[in-house]
């Protein structure tokens, strides 16, 4: 009988710990946003799904607030359309524990000017960009552009 009840109690004990581990790590998200154009994301622990391609003739998505993961769903973002500085597809700024996901971002305008980033975390921390695809044009008579830019 107890080698039996161990590996059992065992196996339970398991089966507890990756439960509270999973309701931990995923509990922070509590509603779900579907995005159709360029916008500030700004409601902590929220899910934002792409439901089109979006684009803007500057930063396309800000993201302000903590625990929010944007899904791309497979659509694209296209950034910078018009010929300026300073322009992101996604820019996060202050916020920490963001999940960029399942998305292409493009740089709308390859001929312009300086400091366009695909993804720019600014004073962000613990972020993740998984399953995504960030095309920007740099270098020759361009200055810098990155594809993803940390800045701390």
């Amino acid at each position: 009988m107890n080698r039996i009840v161990k590996p059992l109690i065992g196996y339970m004990l398991l089966l507890i710990g990756i439960t509270l581990v999973f309701s931990v790590f995923f509990s922070f998200i509590v509603s779900g946003v579907d995005v159709g154009n360029c916008q500030t994301l700004s409601t902590a622990n929220t899910l934002y799904t792409l439901n089109q391609s979006i684009s803007s003739s500057s930063t396309c998505i800000n993201i302000t607030a903590n625990n929010i993961v944007l899904n791309g769903n497979g659509f694209n973002i296209t950034y910078g359309i018009s010929d300026s500085n300073d322009v992101y597809g996604v820019y996060v700024v202050n916020a920490s524990n963001t999940t960029i996901k399942n998305i292409t971002i493009y740089e709308g305008n390859i001929t312009a000017r300086t400091n366009r980033q695909g993804v720019y975390f600014n004073q962000s921390h613990n972020c993740t960009v998984f399953n995504t695809t960030i095309i920007v044009e740099s270098g020759g008579a361009k200055p810098v552009s990155h594809g993803i830019f940390f800045e701390d």
